[in-house]
């Protein structure tokens, strides 16, 4: 009699609990006795890693992922990432700061989202908000949508990989968080089923991999994704993983687990991140009245990767000995699409690509620029300040120094119209002295 008593007193220990916690997942239904728990002094059996299958071998030989839509009612929806950090604290915070969980929330995702059509909404929201996949609605009260949230990826059982692009195939009715931990265990939130695709770039190619789309019944072979196939191509034995999900060392998954050794961080660290590995500095060999820029990165894919519309701009300001700004240019890159008119546009409205523009890992750019002649500027006034309507003569300046600035751009410049202002980010700055005398840059 005491197995009944024990399995009671807990139901009503883990209800309590929930209630405290404000949780809304279903209640535990207390009339089904579930059968006495086996030894617990017996330690379960190893796991049989000869079973594992590599992504790889998925993506080869997988049929396309069918996602089946959950059925009205049924708790089978993702959990939020605050019920999730409940013991994942850590986890959390990196991950409320990446761009996974603003993917659903940018303001040039909005703009585009505020007039699509229905099938460029579908098309959009399978990665910018994949609980959607599993018939989530947007904005479900009591369960916020999250853009790509811990269930976004520790759902997936499978993506399917092909040239042309990748299919997700999600499963949160099981319970189980799927994840790269050997042999851990489950517990009353979830299950734990270990995933070596979860170690893999495939992973990632689930949302980061669309060389293609479809919308409607027209198939467009305009690249939307660019990053896994750019990885196929100047990944260099490394996955996804190694350089966006570095390990913070050893310590504790959950919160009161034992600490684990190479523990990924979640902050997914881009551009801004990765910034110091980027080589921008001033060439030699200019021609009189000429800088030479270079920039060289041995990042895992050309910059800028993923989204197709992004850009890289270099940003080159000359300043003169007073600090004053002279003049500044900027060069762009990126793959420019173009519609019917040859005009640039988004991918939605491409019909082909007109330059792929892009910083190819391991090779070195070089950018020409030339300086500016002298420019007038005001000259300094005798005595403590100029008196009312004091005139100033203008003096000719020449630039003494030059800012070496490479600015990450969420979309394009030029496709304002579309997606609003670019949101701009410095991710790396260098600045060099130049000689008085203009000519040369040495």
């Amino acid at each position: 009699m005491r197995w009944p008593r024990i399995h009671s007193a807990l139901c009503w220990i883990v209800a309590g609990a929930a209630l405290l916690l404000n949780c809304d997942d279903p209640k535990p239904d207390f009339g089904t006795l579930p059968p006495k728990p086996a030894d617990l002094a017996t330690p379960a059996p190893p796991p049989d890693l000869s079973t594992r299958v590599d992504a790889a071998t998925v993506a080869a030989e997988a049929p396309p992922a069918v996602v089946t839509p959950a059925t009205p009612g049924k708790a089978a929806l993702f959990v939020r990432s605050s019920r999730c950090g409940e013991c994942h604290e850590k986890f959390r915070n990196e991950w409320t700061g990446s761009a996974h969980s603003r993917a659903n929330r940018t303001p040039a995702y909005r703009k585009v989202m505020g007039t699509a059509s229905p099938a460029l909404r579908q098309l959009c929201q399978s990665c910018h908000l994949p609980s959607m996949a599993y018939g989530q609605p947007d904005d479900e009260p009591n369960r916020p949508s999250e853009g790509v949230s811990c269930d976004g990826c520790h759902t997936i059982k499978q993506v399917a990989v092909t040239p042309a692009g990748s299919t997700i195939q999600f499963d949160p009715a099981s319970g189980s968080k799927y994840g790269p931990i050997v042999g851990a265990s489950g517990h009353y939130f979830h299950d734990m089923a270990y995933s070596v695709l979860h170690t893999k770039s495939e992973l990632c190619a689930g949302c980061h991999h669309r060389m293609e789309f479809q919308l409607g019944g027209e198939k467009r072979a305009i690249p939307v994704v660019l990053s896994y196939s750019d990885w196929q191509k100047f990944g260099k034995g490394k996955q996804c993983q190694d350089c966006h999900m570095p390990s913070r060392g050893t310590e504790e998954v959950a919160r009161g687990s034992k600490p684990r050794p190479n523990v990924p961080s979640h902050a997914f660290g881009g551009a801004l991140a990765w910034g110091k590995l980027i080589r921008l500095e001033l060439g030699g060999n200019a021609k009189p009245g000429e800088i030479n820029v270079e920039i060289q990165h041995n990042a895992g894919h050309a910059l800028p990767s993923g989204y197709v519309d992004r850009r890289m701009l270099l940003r080159v300001e000359f300043f003169a000995a007073n600090g004053t700004k002279i003049a500044t240019e900027e060069r762009s890159y990126g793959m420019q699409l173009v519609d019917a008119a040859g005009q640039p546009a988004p991918f939605f409205q491409a019909v082909r690509i007109a330059e792929d523009r892009r910083l190819v890992p391991g090779r070195m750019h070089v950018e020409t620029f030339k300086l500016p002649t002298a420019a007038a500027a005001p000259a300094a006034t005798p005595g403590p300040g100029p008196g009312p309507g004091a005139a100033l003569a203008p003096v000719a300046v020449a630039p003494s120094k030059v800012t070496l600035s490479l600015v990450a751009a969420g979309t394009a410049p030029e496709l304002r119209a579309v997606y609003g202002e670019p949101a701009l980010v410095v991710i790396k700055t260098t600045s060099h002295p130049l000689p008085v005398r203009i000519g040369g840059s040495k």
